[in-house]
C-alpha cells in the first residue's frame, strides 16, 4: 500500500450539476479515471437542486468513491462555491456536468503547479465538442495567453474561460472568494480576471479538457461564450446588452479606453482611463453601466 506521504498534493474536483444524470455520469468517470492516485483525489457532485435521477445514478454507478451532495436550486456559480467550501485538497478542480477531462490532465497541471510556486492557476487547451460529443474545433489558449505569468493585459484583451480547464491553488479560492452568485452570466470571466489580478496564471498547450458548446444551461446557468450573442438585462435608455466591448490597457492597473456600443444607439458609449478594479467590478445591466459613470476619472 502506498504511504500517505508519498502522495503528490491532495486534489479536490467539484463537479457541479442539474438535471443530467446521463452526462454527469461521463464527467464523474473521466475524473476518477485519472492517472493520478486515486487516493489523491475526492471528486464531489453537487446537485443544483435537480428532480431527475442524479443522486441515484451517482451511488449506483459510483458509490463511495464520489460524495453527492444536494442543494436548493441557485445557480451554477452557488453551486460551485458549496462544493468549493467543502473541497479539501491543495489543489482544486472544476468539471462542468457536459463537460470531460483527459485521463492525464490532473497530473499534468498538479506537477506544475507543484514545481511553479509562482503559478496560482492552470489551464490548457480545450476541445470543444457538439451535444454529440463529436469534435468542433480546438481552442488553443496560448492564443489567448502567448507567456505563462502575470497575464492580467491578455485576459482584459481576450476574456475567455472555460472553468473544466481549470485546477487552482487553495489560495486563489482564499483570496478571491470562488464565484460571485450574482452574476446570471459571465461568471466564469468575472473569476478569470479576478485570478489574473493576484496570481500568476499557467498554459499546458495540450488538449486534456472537453467542453460541449451546445444551447441549455449547465446547473441553472451556461458558462459566458464570447462568441455568442450578447445577453443580459436591458440599460435604461441603451436598449439592451452592449454589443461590442472595445478595451486599450494602458498597464496592470488601468484601461485607457473602453468602448461599449449598445443595440438601439449608433454612437459608442466611451470611457477613459478606467481604473482595472472598477471593471473588474463590473455587474450586469443598469448596475454596471451606473458603476462605469462612478468609477471612470472621465466619461
Amino acid at each position: 500500500m502506498t504511504d500517505e506521504v508519498d502522495l503528490p498534493a491532495r486534489v479536490s474536483v467539484v463537479i457541479p450539476t442539474y438535471n443530467r444524470a446521463a452526462d454527469v455520469r461521463i464527467a464523474v468517470a473521466s475524473a476518477l479515471g485519472q492517472t493520478y492516485p486515486a487516493a489523491a483525489l475526492a471528486i464531489i457532485v453537487v446537485d443544483d437542486g435537480g428532480i431527475d435521477d442524479t443522486a441515484q445514478v451517482v451511488r449506483r454507478e459510483f458509490g463511495e468513491r464520489v460524495r453527492h451532495v444536494r442543494t436548493t436550486n441557485r445557480g451554477v456559480s452557488a453551486a460551485r462555491n458549496h462544493g468549493l467550501a467543502l473541497a479539501t485538497g491543495t489543489h482544486l478542480g472544476l468539471l462542468d456536468d457536459d463537460d470531460e477531462w483527459h485521463p492525464t490532465k490532473i497530473a499534468a497541471q498538479s506537477r506544475l503547479l507543484s514545481e511553479r510556486p509562482d503559478i496560482g492557476m492552470v489551464l490548457t487547451d480545450v476541445e470543444r465538442t457538439d451535444a454529440h460529443r463529436s469534435t468542433v474545433e480546438i481552442f488553443h489558449r496560448r492564443t489567448q495567453f502567448p507567456a505563462d505569468g502575470h497575464v492580467i493585459a491578455h485576459a482584459v484583451r481576450r476574456p475567455s474561460f472555460i472553468p473544466s480547464s481549470a485546477i487552482f491553488r487553495r489560495e486563489v479560492l482564499a483570496a478571491t472568494g470562488g464565484f460571485d452568485a450574482s452574476l446570471t452570466s459571465a461568471e466564469d470571466i468575472d473569476f478569470l480576471l479576478r485570478v489574473a489580478v493576484r496570481f500568476g496564471i499557467a498554459v499546458i498547450a495540450e488538449p486534456l479538457t472537453r467542453a460541449m458548446h451546445a444551447p441549455g444551461p449547465s446547473s441553472s446557468i451556461r458558462s459566458f461564450d464570447p462568441r455568442a450573442p450578447p445577453r443580459g438585462g436591458a440599460v435604461s435608455g441603451f436598449g439592451g446588452s452592449p454589443h461590442r466591448l472595445e478595451i486599450g490597457l494602458g498597464d496592470a492597473t488601468r484601461i485607457t479606453r473602453l468602448e461599449i456600443r449598445w443595440p438601439r444607439t449608433s454612437e459608442p458609449q466611451v470611457f477613459t482611463d478606467v481604473p482595472l478594479d472598477a471593471w473588474l467590478s463590473v455587474r450586469e445591466g443598469e448596475a454596471a453601466f451606473e458603476r462605469l459613470k462612478r468609477e471612470s476619472i472621465r466619461f
